[in-house]
């Protein structure tokens, strides 16, 4: 037992070690950077030295951060003031962290270090809306919903972005994420983080966890295609004739993509092969009523759960 922790710890540090040498890299100092002259001078937060700042932070205020990062590296003679921060901070391209995240997650999985649920990785698909700092810039660069209340930027009281995350529920770990203007949406997310990880994910026993939205046949083909398992909640409407035709609470089902069908097929060129060479899929539905109380509210909620064979 204590063997095996030695050979845990020193891993971990590996993990590490090799995550640190990709952050100091050339290719990151590239990519995060706006223009091509920032990042050039050998400054007290350098590019590295931001990264770090970001992924460390867990403070409530920006002096207080600042505080604990310099303090943490026993430098804190060298503290800069916030308006330093927020200067190498608008230097910095935030595509750099999608790279940085794909890159511990290679590394990551590679290793003997992730657990296990009888031997898969259980990984979950989701998506909301996530409100982001209130100006004209965020407005521009995500948009934003019009409603009865808001007809157009003069209107807009909060801004608010699209996010959708793959998450590996196992290890508490994100292994892909984005984060989009308001409109976006979720579908293409899931497909993008999909066709991201699948080198990161590949050798692996995959059980894929989604919520309603994310059952469609497009989706469940290319799941198929990338032999993933999946646990995915249906929509009450979800494949209805087949459903209705269901005897017990539990069965499998048969659904045949037609050519019209797959003319809506838009985010997966594999998946669309897949239905044209076999156009009939089967899928386990379960039906689950399920009863929870919510302070003085009964709530019964019905639904399906789709499986693969």
């Amino acid at each position: 037992m204590m063997m095996n922790s030695v050979v845990k710890s020193s891993e971990l540090s590996q993990l590490f070690c090799d995550f640190n040498s990709i952050i100091q890299s050339d290719i990151v100092n590239m990519l995060c950077r706006k223009r091509k002259k920032d990042f050039t001078r050998n400054r007290n937060m350098n590019f590295y030295s931001v990264i770090y700042y970001f992924i460390f932070r867990n403070k409530t205020t920006t002096n207080a951060e600042l505080t604990h990062f310099y303090s943490s590296i026993d430098k804190f003679e060298k503290r800069i003031s916030k308006q330093a921060l927020n200067k190498a901070i608008k230097k910095l391209n935030p595509n750099v962290f999608t790279y940085l995240i794909n890159q511990f997650a290679s590394i990551y999985y590679a290793s003997s270090l992730p657990k296990k649920y009888r031997d898969h990785l259980l990984i979950a698909e989701d998506g909301t809306y996530m409100e982001i700092p209130y100006n004209v810039y965020n407005i521009n660069d995500f948009q934003f919903c019009m409603n009865q209340h808001v007809h157009d930027i003069f209107d807009v009281k909060k801004v608010q972005s699209k996010a959708g995350g793959l998450y590996d529920v196992t290890n508490s770990l994100f292994i892909d994420f984005s984060l989009k203007p308001a409109p976006y949406s979720e579908t293409p997310l899931a497909f993008a983080h999909l066709y991201r990880t699948k080198k990161i994910l590949k050798n692996q026993k995959i059980i894929y966890l989604a919520d309603r939205y994310y059952g469609s046949a497009e989706i469940i083909s290319h799941l198929e295609f990338l032999k993933y398992n999946y646990v995915i909640r249906g929509k009450s409407n979800f494949y209805k004739k087949q459903v209705s035709l269901m005897q017990s609470d539990d069965e499998w089902i048969e659904v045949e993509v037609d050519d019209k069908w797959l003319k809506r097929f838009r985010f997966s060129l594999e998946a669309k092969e897949l239905r044209k060479e076999k156009p009939i899929f089967k899928i386990r539905v379960i039906k689950r009523v399920y009863k929870y109380t919510d302070i003085n509210h009964v709530f019964i909620v019905k639904t399906l759960f789709i499986l693969p064979i």
